[in-house]
C-alpha cells in the first residue's frame, strides 16, 4: 500500500471514534509485529507484503533488510538500525 494510501487508511480510522474496537495494526491488515516494523522504518512495507506472500519468517526478512541498511552505512539510518537492531534482539 503506497504511503498516501496508507495516510488515508489512518485517517479514517482516526475519524472512526468509538465505532471502530480494532486497533490501528488490525485496521490496516497488518500483524502486531508488522505495524511494529513499519513504525519504527516505513521503508519496511514492501518486506511486510513479502512476508505475507511467502510466508517467510518476519524476523529473518527483517535481519536482511537491517544487514543491508547497516552496509549502506547511511547515517541517516541511524535510527532505524537501532530500533530494529533492538526489536529482533527482543525475539531472540
Amino acid at each position: 500500500m503506497p504511503e498516501a494510501a496508507t495516510g488515508d487508511f489512518i485517517e479514517a480510522w482516526h475519524r472512526s471514534g468509538q465505532n471502530e474496537g480494532r486497533e490501528l495494526w488490525q485496521f490496516l491488515g497488518m500483524t502486531e509485529d508488522g505495524y511494529s516494523i513499519w513504525v519504527m522504518d516505513a521503508r519496511t512495507l514492501p518486506l511486510l507484503r513479502t512476508t505475507r506472500e511467502t510466508r517467510e519468517n518476519l524476523v529473518a526478512v527483517t535481519a536482511r533488510y537491517l544487514g543491508g541498511l547497516r552496509a549502506a552505512s547511511n547515517p541517516a539510518d541511524r535510527a532505524a538500525i537501532h530500533a530494529l537492531w533492538h526489536w529482533i534482539g527482543r525475539r531472540g
